[in-house]
This record gives structure tokens, sequence and C-alpha cells, in this order.
């Protein structure tokens, strides 16, 4: 499961972990959202009880929590072909606790901010074979949109609308944030490689040239 805790206003998202969608990572998720802010906020979420213990137990009685739960008819034939949603009859809110606001409970922000990274939009071919890759990939990506794109509603980056950056940043400030590279050797190749000069003979190529290893924190 890969996270997201986007803003109504600023649209900055504050938590991006990936993990399980168990009771565990839901409130390890919560403990990191909780970590970012520093008001009370309003929180929407769907009607999964692990996720509302989780919000409970890591905010206490200092949040404002509602949940959507939408309502969708039978699926045709057609959509189904078309591996396509179903018909939206209805959405259902409920207060959960304290004093959430009606008109700002939405699960649209979150949805479009997954369309907006277009890497957790489903279908997609955008995937890590290793799941420290996939969590490297994500703290990448949710940091550039955080400080380096403009979002076309704000016209200005997420991290500046929410007060935390004064411009928008360049990929050379993004890549000041790793640390120093770790450089190293790989194993030279073995056997036939058709574009080499003794192409069709076995031959001990020579090593490849050193490369780069990055690791995003």
């Amino acid at each position: 499961m890969d996270a997201g805790s986007p803003g109504s206003d600023s649209k900055l998202c504050v938590s991006y972990p990936v993990g399980g969608r168990d009771g565990g990572w839901g409130w390890y998720f919560m403990k990191d959202v909780v970590s970012g802010l520093t008001s009370r906020v309003q929180l929407a979420t769907d009607s999964r009880k692990r996720y509302l213990g989780a919000v409970e137990g890591a905010f206490g009685a200092g949040v404002d929590v509602a949940t959507l739960q939408k309502i969708y008819g039978a699926m045709s034939e057609e959509v189904a072909r078309r591996c396509g949603p179903a018909r939206r009859i209805r959405c259902e809110m409920k207060p959960v606790l304290g004093n959430p606001d009606p008109a700002h409970v939405s699960a649209s922000y979150v949805e479009r901010q997954n369309l907006a990274m277009r890497r957790f939009a489903r279908p997609t071919d955008a995937f890590s074979k290793k799941l420290e890759n996939r969590a490297h990939a994500a703290a990448l990506c949710f940091t550039f949109y955080n400080f380096c794109r403009v979002h076309s509603t704000l016209r200005v980056t997420p991290a500046m609308e929410a007060g935390i950056a004064g411009h928008v940043w360049s990929v050379e400030e993004l890549a000041a944030l790793l640390p120093a590279p770790v450089f190293e050797t790989a194993r030279p190749l073995r056997g036939r490689i058709s574009n080499w000069p003794t192409a069709g003979r076995r031959a001990r190529p020579r090593a490849r040239p050193a490369y780069c290893v990055y690791s995003f924190t």
C-alpha cells in the first residue's frame, strides 16, 4: 500500500509511507501524519474500522474525523469487460470524532493527488521489484511533488503554499539532499556478448564502469 495524506488547502502531502493495509501499518501512518502537523485538522477516510482505530490512537481527541462510503450499483457486462468501475449510486457521510464540517468531507483530494503522481494510478506498469526500491521511489516522487512541481491550482508548489519553502526548488536542490554517493564496481561480465569484437568466441570482457548507488530517506 502506498499511502498519502494531501491537504485540501495547501495540497501538501505530509506523509507517504509504503507498507501493508493492516492495523499496525495504519497506526504507523497516522503517527507519521501527526508528527508533521502543528494544528488541529479534519480527516476523511473510508469506513474501515482499522483506520478509525489508528486515527483515534494517534490523534486522541484533537481531530475531526468523518467517514465517506461510496455505494456502487451492479456492474454491467460491458463495464466488466472494460475493467472499469461500476456506476456510483450515492455517498454516505458519517461524523465519527469531533465536529467535522460536511462541506469539506471528500476523498477527491487524495484521488486527484494520485492522478497527479500517475505512478500510483492503476492500472500502471510503473512498479518496483523490491519493497525498499518502492519506498525510495515514493519518497522521491512525493518530495518532487511537494517542493519542485508547481500546482496548477495554486500557481506555486504545495510547500510554498504551506509556508515551509520560499521558492520553487530545482532538481539540483532536490539532488543536494542526497548523501555522498557510494561508488561500487560491478563484477565483470562472463559469457558471450554479441556486440563484442570477438563475437562467437568465449572471451573475458572488461569490467563494467563504476556506477553510483544512492539512498533516499
